[in-house]
């Protein structure tokens, strides 16, 4: 699973805020929607970054319940 990526965007009005990066990548893509919500140029703002943070933990806890149900039904078969 070295390859995995993962997505989180945003839309908001015409424009579109997508974030891509590897599994362990959460803290750096925290600073990168601090960097840009306090970016007045921008029209994301924080609670944008609030969002996308929400999402990112989101996707992080289904990640490692997923990992965990494998894991899981790995050690049931090798006890059968």
């Amino acid at each position: 699973m070295s390859g995995a990526r993962r997505i989180v965007s945003l839309v908001k009005h015409n424009e579109r805020f997508i974030f891509r990066f590897a599994p362990g990548q959460e803290p750096a893509v925290l600073e990168s929607l601090v960097q840009i919500a306090a970016d007045p140029r921008t029209a994301f703002d924080w609670l944008d970054a609030a969002l996308v943070s929400y999402e990112l933990g989101r996707t992080a806890a289904d990640e490692r319940k997923a990992h965990g149900a494998r894991s899981r039904r790995s050690s049931e078969t090798y006890r059968s």
